[in-house]
């Protein structure tokens, strides 16, 4: 990209939007690295529904980009909505993974980011082809890992995930 021929360096960004055009995204990128960061579903729902009540004021109201199942998500309760979009975007996300050349593509679980980013990154720079010598790691030690056992609503979570897990 532009951004990484006048810094010099990569260039990484959040694919938000994005999630549902990794082919193309990778045929116009010659040089991409598709990093998928999958995190437990039960806490990534909990997490966007936290966000709709931080962000928003409450839960009633979707969060984030609306993806193209927004339409059939939309009229459903907030715990329902939510746990579509979580499931649907990581479908296509690994939908879209799926479909590339596997050296291009980097699977990596949340946990084990936050437990080990040390790790992490230098599995980035091996597939991105760097040297640690020359980009070093200076980020934190560990991250605290969000939500972990206690989730007040996970019956209700997992029953809506598994709803959506079936289509």
């Amino acid at each position: 990209t532009t951004l990484s021929r006048v810094f010099d360096k990569p260039f990484a960004l959040k694919a938000m939007i994005l999630n549902y055009n990794i082919p193309f995204l990778n045929d116009i990128f010659e040089k991409a690295l598709f990093v998928q960061l999958r995190r437990d579903h039960v806490s990534n729902v909990a997490s966007v529904l936290d966000a709709r009540e931080r962000q928003l004021g409450g839960r009633e109201q979707w969060y984030s980009f609306k993806n193209p199942e927004y339409p059939k998500l939309k009229d459903l309760d907030p715990l329902a909505q939510a746990a579509g979009q979580v499931v649907h975007i990581d479908k296509a996300v690994t939908r879209g993974i799926g479909s590339i050349d596997q050296a291009r593509a980097m699977l990596v679980q949340y946990e084990e980011f936050c437990e080990n980013p040390r790790l992490i990154f230098r599995q980035l720079l091996d597939n991105l082809g760097l040297d640690e010598t020359e980009t070093a790691y200076v980020g934190p030690e560990r991250f605290k890992i969000s939500r972990t056992a206690v989730i007040p609503e996970r019956q209700a979570i997992e029953d809506a995930l598994a709803k959506f897990s079936e289509q």
